[in-house]
């Protein structure tokens, strides 16, 4: 058996490793996602695509992208993955895509402070668990420029900061009073409609504005979460692509993997470097 047809098993193998224990995960989080408490009713919905570099070394070939949703209430915000909340409705789903995010972030809740949910799509496979991380509503020091955009038809003003390791440049528009935006940013004179880091390895931009005529639930899912910070859950994170085989050993349903060939290790290139 030559080297190549002995790859081509042991990638077949391992896969179909990932497959069995995805399949379990996948159904459990889909009965999990049906368990939640509503915080607010939001009027406001925007959508944004969000672009990730997974591989800072090779950029051109590891960009990931999803959809994301910011909802907005009276007091209460929350933007997380519209298509992870896709997959997880849908019955005939059985993998979590590649690129798809499972981290929801509500702001203000508790009041002043942002917490941020990982439901868990590459770690929690042991018994469905989840991550939960409660911290103060981030201050950004924030320098606007005099530089100028339309977005959806709006017009945008150029801000800069700097935040837990990226430079970012965002453009934000006046004309909605809202100031907050995708992910953990916030804290401009209107809503962010446009951020990326000014290494191109990070974006959210939005793509869709709406006024609910049907104000829409501001979810809380009721998970079992296990308390933790975000460079924590980076760790946790970098083990699992460090050796994905290993980590399921370890921290999973799947037991021991003694005889296995092990997966290369994968890029890991988080939002929040510091």
């Amino acid at each position: 058996m030559n080297l190549k047809m002995k790859k081509v098993i042991l990638i077949t193998v391992f896969l179909g490793i990932v497959v069995n224990v995805f399949s379990q995960y996948s159904d459990h989080l889909k009965i999990k996602m049906d368990k939640f408490k509503e915080l607010e009713k939001a009027e406001l919905k925007f959508t944004y695509q969000f672009a990730h570099v997974q591989d800072a070394t090779h950029p051109e070939t590891s960009l990931k992208k999803d959809i994301q949703t910011l909802l907005v209430g009276k007091s209460i915000s929350k933007y997380f993955s519209q298509r992870m909340v896709e997959i997880c409705q849908d019955k005939s789903a059985f993998f979590v895509e590649n690129g798809v995010c499972g981290f929801e972030v509500f702001r203000n809740y508790p009041t002043n402070k942002i917490t941020s949910t990982e439901l868990g799509t590459m770690l929690g496979f042991n018994k469905g668990e989840s991550f939960i991380i409660e911290e103060n509503i981030p201050e950004m020091n924030w320098k606007i420029e005099s530089d100028t955009s339309t977005i959806l038809s709006y017009q945008c003003q150029k801000a800069t900061t700097t935040f837990r390791g990226r430079k970012y440049e965002a453009w934000f528009t006046p004309d909605i009073a809202s100031n907050i935006g995708p992910w953990k940013f916030g804290g401009l004179p209107g809503l962010i409609l446009k951020v990326n880091d000014i290494n191109k390895e990070v974006f959210f931009e939005c793509i869709g504005i709406e006024k609910l005529q049907t104000p829409e639930s501001i979810k809380f899912y009721t998970l079992n979460y296990n308390k933790t910070t975000y460079k924590d859950l980076n760790k946790l994170y970098n083990r699992f692509l460090d050796d994905t085989l290993d980590y399921m050993a370890k921290y999973t349903l799947m037991g021991n993997t003694s005889g296995i060939a092990h997966a290369p290790k994968q890029p890991f290139n988080p939002i929040e470097l510091e």
